[in-house]
């Protein structure tokens, strides 16, 4: 797969509650292929539509308010690495079923600490909303509500104690609008609100800068997660959702560039509506 075809695929999940109980350690997901799309209408060319599944958890909630998704080569397959509204890293495979689709996994979920070590399932307090990796490995996690960047070495685990990093320059966001998306660019952070802007943050901890940067795609758009394109380190990948219990939900997935201390859009790739 190609990052377009990553990031497509990533906006395409639906992830509905657990319902069914299973022994503790057990705890799996069932991929439901969602109705075949006959005509796409892609907005831009470069983008093809490959499909879309429900993901059916069992023995666990946690799937539940995923606000990233990362995707990388596992064996003859993917592997998923996803971020909770509650504070957990939870990872699972996709692996093809020789059907067209994807074979049941196991999912390993992992509870993230606190800067004093404690473990909380708080949404409050543990928000967590997207995840940014350095070429080193080193990972930062970003939270809403309780805004902060936290930052995990490359050699720590997902459930060692992180380090907060000096946000300096960024102003304290509305409660549940903060920092949605995170990504690395240029070597540094670009750190985007959903309620808008966008700040670059040193990663050695010397602080944020504003930013110009391109408004929503739409009224009641907001920001949801930031992605880099690997092989361009000065672009990323900005998905950008709307909700209306009338309407229905959309999603616009768009390519934003950096240059001159200023991010602009390139181009929307493509969009999910109803």
């Amino acid at each position: 797969m190609n990052w377009y075809h990553v990031a497509a695929f990533g906006a395409a999940l639906a992830l509905p509650a657990c319902s069914e109980p299973v022994p503790y350690g057990s705890e799996s997901v069932t991929f439901l292929p969602l109705p075949v799309v006959v005509d796409p209408h892609p907005l831009n060319d470069h983008v093809r539509y490959l499909g879309g599944y429900e993901i059916e958890a069992r023995g666990t909630s946690q799937l539940e308010g995923l606000s990233d998704l990362q995707l990388t080569p596992d064996g003859d397959g993917l592997r998923v690495t996803a971020l909770s509204d509650f504070g957990a890293i939870l990872s699972f495979g996709l692996k093809p079923d020789g059907k067209g689709g994807f074979g049941d996994s196991r999912v390993s979920i992992e509870l993230l600490r606190n800067a004093d070590g404690h473990v909380a399932i708080n949404r409050d307090l543990n928000d967590s909303e997207d995840v940014a990796v350095a070429a080193d490995g080193t990972r930062y996690v970003s939270y809403e509500r309780f805004q902060r960047i936290m930052v995990f070495a490359p050699d720590q685990a997902w459930t060692a104690t992180p380090q907060p990093l000096s946000l300096i320059g960024m102003p304290r966001l509305p409660n549940n609008e903060g920092l949605e998306g995170l990504a690395m660019i240029g070597g540094q952070l670009l750190a985007g609100a959903e309620s808008g802007g966008f700040w670059l943050c040193d990663p050695a901890g010397g602080g944020c800068e504003r930013i110009d940067g391109p408004s929503v795609p739409g009224f009641m758009y907001k920001l949801s997660s930031l992605a880099p394109v690997p092989g361009h380190d000065d672009e990323v990948l900005a998905l950008y959702r709307y909700y209306d219990p009338f309407t229905g939900l959309r999603n616009v997935l768009s390519l934003l560039r950096l240059k001159d201390g200023r991010l602009s859009k390139v181009a929307d790739l493509a969009k999910v509506a109803p």
